[in-house]
């Protein structure tokens, strides 16, 4: 399986400029939402490697994705050509 990022990459290597945009915009969300389900079973993992037990592990995943990521920084950037290192 691949990372969102990894995704990302193929396409943009197979797709022009218009097209790949295109490709960005319709997928953006799908995107996001293997994001988040990665961002998560590699947290579940970590918690299931520990031995821990429970369902508050799920609690504890969400409430970390959406302190780091849910609050829509990413849409909040201005400009379209800021350098990675800025927006991160």
């Amino acid at each position: 399986m691949n990372t969102a990022i990894q995704y990302i990459i193929t396409m943009e290597a197979m797709l022009n400029q218009n097209d790949f945009h295109s490709w960005l915009m319709d997928n953006r969300s799908n995107l996001l939402e293997l994001e988040k389900n990665q961002i998560s079973e590699a947290m579940m993992y970590a918690f299931d490697e520990d031995g821990h037990t429970g369902t508050w592990k799920k609690d504890v995943i969400d409430k970390y994705y959406n302190e780091k990521y849910g609050n829509g920084k990413l849409y909040n950037v201005p400009g379209h050509n800021n350098n990675i290192k800025d927006i991160i």
